[in-house]
């Protein structure tokens, strides 16, 4: 009760809004304020470290663009994995389970003269549903052959089987599929061609690595090994010297990767090669950084950054307008004054009701957690994107456990289902901590080689 009385409660504020665009443009200012607004946030106009790197990609897609598979070989990959590509024909049913032929046939009158299934459970208490049952999934061989030749949507004459008579309703046929050579000739090249690039980038990863410990550098790498290079200026970022995307190869998380490496590496340090994060096929590649240099980072100077300045500076003096005002408002809130009367001019508006972690449309996410702090009639100011909001809460609402009952025990089943995975975690480290396992490593070992 108390976790959903406070997962579910609600606040209901009144409020007024001083957006930035209600404010005049301020006077401009002079040479000065914009120096010294330009000496206080220096950090803001300086450029960012960068570092010229190289970069080489060992990558299972790009190596496979060079590979290709026969035909003999697809036509042997088809062979060995025929079954997979045979789906047989599945039927769903509604299956009854009688003693003797005469109540069978009870069974089957009252079902074809329009019981529903759920009346039919009441009359049998062996009455079960089958979904997409194969022919070999149906446990009496008698009910599958007759299931399998019966039409959907009507009653088929009671059955005889090893445990008595059937009632049964076909309810719905998923036709059995065969895919030819021809369907998946392609889908057999591409997994033919991908192990083949896989086993090939890991027996030339062993050899780069080799290469690299040697001191070979990474534009003497063999041009032959399938490698996508690249070399570049660019910030922690991954943005060029102008500001675009560097072209770094492969997906986000590998460019990530890269990243994080070339910003780790100190500038002596030599190349290695590391594990790429794996694809989404799971292919594993790998990849080599070298760092040929660093820039640190430096100011702009004034001249090529003073736009940037003015902007700040105008926005930071309207934003500094509309704060004080909201301070204001608040603080006359606070001294006894009506939200009406504290903001003369600004009509206040009534929020709707907000949840802690549901909010409401109208309400800016900024000033859900404040709203939850406060008492009724306590105000308080939050800055959105727009400008400054007032808000005093008006009321809060307490969640009705009868009303709400699906949300009552959704709540009831997440506690239940946190304390058991709670009683299950603290019972695995009871057990661990007195039985003491041991890893026999040397087995492990053994076993994950032959592997």
């Amino acid at each position: 009760r108390e976790v959903f009385a406070f997962s579910q409660e609600k606040r209901v504020a009144d409020a007024v809004d001083l957006p930035f665009a209600a404010v005049p443009p301020p006077a401009a200012p002079g040479e000065a304020q914009l120096q010294r607004w330009y000496d206080n946030h220096i950090a803001q106009y300086s450029r960012p470290e960068y570092r010229r790197i190289k970069v080489v990609v060992l990558d299972p897609e790009v190596v496979a663009r060079d590979l290709a598979a026969s035909d003999e070989e697809i036509a042997a990959a088809y062979a060995q994995n025929a079954a997979a590509f045979r789906q047989p024909e599945r039927r769903s049913l509604q299956a009854l389970l009688a003693n003797d032929e005469a109540e069978a046939g009870r069974l089957a009158a009252l079902w074809s003269g329009g019981a529903d299934w759920a009346a039919m459970q009441k009359e049998n208490a062996s009455a079960v549903e089958m979904a997409g049952a194969a022919r070999d999934a149906i446990p009496s061989p008698e009910l599958a052959e007759a299931a399998f030749g019966a039409a959907p949507g009507a009653v088929a004459p009671p059955v005889k089987g090893q445990f008595g008579w059937h009632v049964f309703k076909v309810t719905a046929i998923v036709p059995g599929v065969e895919k030819t050579l021809a369907d998946v000739k392609d889908l057999l090249r591409a997994r033919i061609v991908a192990d083949r690039a896989a086993d090939l980038v890991f027996e030339r990863s062993a050899k780069i690595e080799d290469l690299l410990a040697g001191g070979t550098p990474l534009d003497a790498l063999p041009g032959d090994f399938g490698l996508a290079a690249v070399s570049g200026t660019l910030d922690r970022a991954g943005l060029a010297l102008d500001g675009t995307p560097a072209p770094i190869p492969g997906s986000d998380a590998l460019r990530q990767a890269i990243l994080a490496a070339a910003f780790a590496m100190r500038r002596d340090q030599p190349p290695h090669l590391t594990e790429a994060p794996r694809g989404a096929d799971g292919g594993q590649g790998y990849f080599a950084v070298a760092l040929d240099d660093i820039t640190p980072p430096a100011p702009r100077p004034m001249a090529e950054v003073a736009a940037a300045v003015l902007a700040d500076w105008t926005q930071d003096a309207v934003r500094h307008v509309q704060e004080t005002a909201a301070a204001a408002i608040m603080a006359d809130v606070k001294s006894g004054k009506p939200l009406a009367a504290a903001a003369p001019g600004l009509a206040p508006r009534r929020l709707s009701p907000a949840g802690r972690s549901t909010g409401a449309p109208d309400v800016a996410p900024q000033l859900i957690a404040p709203l939850f702090r406060l008492k009724p009639g306590e105000a308080t100011m939050v800055e959105t994107l727009d400008g400054f909001t007032v808000a005093v809460l008006a009321e809060i609402v307490a969640p009705d456990a009868l009303a709400a009952a699906a949300d009552y025990g959704k709540t009831r089943d997440q506690l239940t289902e946190a304390v058991a995975g709670d009683i299950q975690a603290l019972l695995t480290i009871a057990l661990r901590k007195r039985a003491e396992p041991k890893v026999n490593t040397p087995v492990f070992n053994s076993i994950a080689q032959s592997e």
